[in-house]
Parts: structure tokens; C-alpha cells; sequence
């Protein structure tokens, strides 16, 4: 089974990273507090709400990867979906949830470094901080915090799951 993901462009490598740039697009959004982990559930569950009809006209949509949460400070978490190619604010329905927004995203310049199995937050800090210390050496400035990207559904076994760090690049 083939799932979306956002379109993109790779400008630069080095070793265990890209730099990609990603073409504009549409997500839909909703903020959370808690813990990591406990906050994604219930983020994913609004939005997966939105995608599979819970907007004001009823309308679903093929889901698509990765889903995405990036720390606001605070324990407040942004969890994102993007939407499908061919959405656009002129045909994105509005959400029937207040608590989720259809937000456009810019082109935008991103640092990656994508990692396979254990997803957990130590494993996403470790990778994070390995993907800073390349960007430095690459003469990259990291702007912000780092935002998790995961890839599979939570039925796929742990050591083939995809997850990456996303790092927006100045």
C-alpha cells in the first residue's frame, strides 16, 4: 500500500542526512499538552477525526505520511498531518473539531535524518542531537526545535518502523 508524503528535493547530503527542500503544501494541525507520547494519541485521534470525515462537510481523506509533533515548550505539543496533493485552502473543509486547524505550509529548507526501529524519545533525542552535530559541521544553522516525523502505522513491528528528525535549516 503506497501512502502520500510530501513532495521535496534533495539539495544536500552528508553522512546519515539531507537536506531537503519541500514543496508548499496543506496540514492540519492540533495542539496538545502532556507528556510526549500520551499527547500524540490524543492529538492523532482529533485529527485522524478531521481525515475520516469529522469536518463540517463529511468529506474523507486518504491518509498520508508522516505525522508529525514538534515540542512548543512547556509540554505543549503542534501534531500534524499533511493533507493529499490537489487540497488546497479553497476545497479543505473546515473542521467540525475547534481544537484542529487547516494551516498552508511555505517551500521550506529541512534537515533530515531518518532512523529505523525504536521510536522512543530518548532514541528521537539521540538522533536529534547526532543530526545537530552534523548540521554544525556542515556549516548549517538549526532553527528551532526539531520536529518528529514517523512513518508506519502502529501495527508495523518496531524494528521495521521509519521515523526521522525533521530540523527546519536558516
Amino acid at each position: 500500500m503506497s501512502v502520500e508524503q510530501p513532495q521535496y528535493q534533495v539539495v544536500r547530503e552528508g553522512p546519515g542526512w539531507q537536506l531537503r527542500q519541500y514543496a508548499p503544501g496543506l496540514v492540519v494541525e492540533t495542539q496538545v499538552s502532556g507528556g510526549r507520547s500520551v499527547s500524540g494519541r490524543e492529538a492523532f485521534g482529533r485529527l485522524a477525526g478531521y481525515i475520516f470525515g469529522g469536518n463540517q462537510r463529511r468529506q474523507s481523506f486518504a491518509m498520508t505520511a508522516p505525522v508529525t509533533q514538534a515540542s512548543e515548550g512547556d509540554d505543549r505539543w503542534t501534531v500534524r498531518f499533511f493533507l493529499p496533493s490537489g487540497v488546497d485552502l479553497r476545497n479543505a473543509p473546515p473542521p467540525a473539531d475547534p481544537r484542529v486547524r487547516v494551516h498552508p505550509l511555505s517551500q521550506r529548507l529541512v534537515a533530515v535524518r531518518r532512523f529505523a526501529g525504536e521510536g522512543a524519545e530518548q532514541r528521537f533525542a539521540h538522533e536529534a542531537g547526532l543530526l545537530w552535530a552534523a548540521l554544525q559541521q556542515a556549516g548549517l544553522k538549526p532553527v528551532g526545535a526539531p520536529t518528529w516525523a514517523r512513518y508506519d502505522p502502529p501495527w508495523v513491528p518496531t524494528p521495521l518502523q521509519t521515523h526521522e528528525v525533521h530540523w527546519s535549516v536558516e
